[in-house]
């Protein structure tokens, strides 16, 4: 696993599980089919250690879609399943699990799985379903209103996720994060962000495209004298991030 510092990483790739054999040993698919999950809850321990006070402001944050990719319908079910207990996700037409945060209460032996009576039989060769994960630090308000202060803390407390999730001394090497990065829900918006100071407007901001996202430097945003960043536009997300540079550097190592 790799951290990339844009607004969420990839994490996990379902692809083994539950399965019988074909006599050219090509896996077949039974009516469940499950996939280990260890690394995730490794990773979900290791997030809830970060210090309480450090969640004020930002805060972790799963998502997840799920994808035919061999023209046939969406699984039945899309689970949790560990020693004790299974829990549904929601799965939309469009593949997104708008409740994949449930997978924070993985437990010991934890498994993701489908319930897929339609492709009973069908060879698992990796071309009849795709899953991504992604993981992200995000602030938790969302109403358009962010003061300079409370960027600057969560910049710095969203940074500690991050350098949690980093092997031993590589924690060092983590970017400092002095940008934020703004993605609407509808990536058809066009940025509404302007800066103010006192409740009146700032003249100046700059605001970078990041391919389908938009970066803030916390830096410009001083340097022009407001102490108030104002986003508009429909509903979005705003994550601490380091320069659109290092970002574009970490794309292209992944």
């Amino acid at each position: 696993m790799r951290l990339i510092f844009t607004a969420s990483m990839a994490v996990l790739s379902l692809s083994h599980g539950i399965v019988v054999w074909a006599d050219d040993n090509v896996p077949l698919r039974e009516l469940i089919t499950c996939t280990e999950i260890d690394g995730l809850t490794k990773v979900i321990k290791k997030l809830d250690g970060v210090d309480a006070s450090k969640r004020q402001i930002v805060d972790s944050q799963f998502t997840a879609e799920l994808l035919p990719k061999d023209g046939g319908v969406m699984p039945e079910r899309f689970f949790l399943k560990d020693q004790s207990r299974e829990i549904d996700f929601t799965l939309k037409e469009d593949g997104q699990i708008p409740d994949f945060e449930q997978v924070r209460q993985a437990g010991e032996g934890a498994k993701l799985c489908t319930e897929d009576p339609t492709r009973v039989g069908q060879a698992r060769d990796g071309e009849d379903m795709s899953f991504s994960m992604n993981f992200g630090v995000f602030f938790k308000e969302t109403n358009g209103i962010h003061s300079l202060e409370s960027l600057k803390k969560g910049t710095k407390d969203g940074r500690s996720f991050y350098k949690k999730l980093a092997p031993g001394p590589a924690a060092m090497l983590v970017p400092k994060f002095k940008y934020v990065t703004l993605t609407y829900e509808d990536e058809a918006t066009e940025p509404q962000v302007s800066a103010a100071r006192d409740g009146e407007p700032v003249k100046g901001l700059v605001i970078e495209p990041f391919y389908e996202q938009f970066v803030v430097s916390l830096e410009q945003l001083e340097l022009i004298g407001a102490d108030t960043l104002v986003i508009e536009g429909g509903p979005y997300r705003l994550s601490p991030s380091p320069s659109p540079k290092k970002m574009e550097s970490f794309r292209k190592q992944d």
